[in-house]
């Protein structure tokens, strides 16, 4: 067993609560440290489509607030090196990750929770997504990736052992952002948070 606490409902990420700005700066910070100069993408999803904007700096985008309750909001998991959220524009890796979907477990997300804290890598942070969890492994220091066929094996891996979607198991995937809303049932918005956190 890993360092994850046992009861998902009880769990807590310490005395104040994770916000997006210190999520994005403890997986991001180590790439812009080593001076590149790739893009965050923030995608919007809902209301007028999809919208992708894309920051520079972590300075720059913490300051924005996309905690919309009638939006998908969804964050780059790698770097971007141009204005584009395809996989071509990837080149770094900083974490590798995993989703596993509630509905994919008989307990929902208790028993991904176990899954998790059974696992022998604990995870970096778990995000509840509202109707699962993600779940990131970051890397000591940025990546570059050379083959994406290998990278996105490894995360295939991780998502068969986890019972995870292997749907996200390529290198442009995008999460939801922490602080933001699952909003699949426009009438009950459910907050995204982070209930694990230890990078």
């Amino acid at each position: 067993m890993n360092g994850i606490t046992t009861d998902f409902n009880s769990s807590r990420v310490g005395p104040r609560r994770v916000t997006a700005s210190d999520f994005l700066t403890a997986l991001f910070a180590p790439y812009y440290a080593r001076g590149h100069r790739g893009f965050i993408e923030i995608r919007l999803i809902g209301g007028r489509g999809v919208r992708s904007y894309f920051f520079r700096s972590l300075e720059t985008l913490c300051r924005k607030h996309f905690e919309s309750r009638i939006t998908h909001v969804y964050y780059g998991l790698s770097p971007r090196e141009w204005r584009e959220g395809k996989k071509d524009a990837v080149k770094w890796l900083l974490a590798l990750w995993a989703d596993l979907d509630a509905k994919n477990f008989p307990n929902g997300k208790e028993d991904a929770w176990d899954a998790l804290r059974r696992f022998d890598l604990t995870p970096s942070t778990i995000i509840d997504s509202g109707h699962g969890l993600q779940a990131l492994w970051f890397l000591k220091e940025p990546l570059v990736i050379q083959d994406s066929r290998e990278v996105e094996g490894v995360l295939s891996g991780l998502a068969k052992v986890l019972n995870g979607d292997p749907a996200v198991c390529e290198i442009a995937r995008v999460f939801r952002l922490p602080e933001s809303f699952n909003v699949k049932d426009p009438e009950n918005p459910i907050p995204v948070k982070v209930k694990y956190f230890s990078p």
